[in-house]
């Protein structure tokens, strides 16, 4: 089992990677918890194909994390005070 620690540094680089390749983030709520979902929907994929199909348990590890940075990312931008909808 991989240490909370371990799992926290994998969460921080991908949102490195993420802030270089996508470096705007929409401002309102409602983008950014669709970017979240998509992410959650390519997890449950990974772990459908896991099951189903027989692919690497890593392909999931690997969308969890990238769910955990865009959960991190939409977290960061929720104390912003010009993002829409948000009073």
């Amino acid at each position: 089992m991989k240490s909370a620690s371990d799992i926290t540094c994998d969460f921080v680089d991908e949102l490195i990677k993420a802030h270089k390749k996508h470096p705007d983030f929409p401002k309102d709520i409602m983008h950014q918890i669709g970017i979240v979902n998509e992410e959650v929907g390519e997890a449950t994929k990974a772990c459908l194909n896991y099951l189903y199909e027989g692919q690497p348990k890593e392909n999931i590890e690997k969308e969890l994390i990238q769910t955990g940075a865009m959960c991190i990312r939409m977290l960061q931008h929720l104390s912003l005070k010009n993002n829409i909808y948000i009073q």
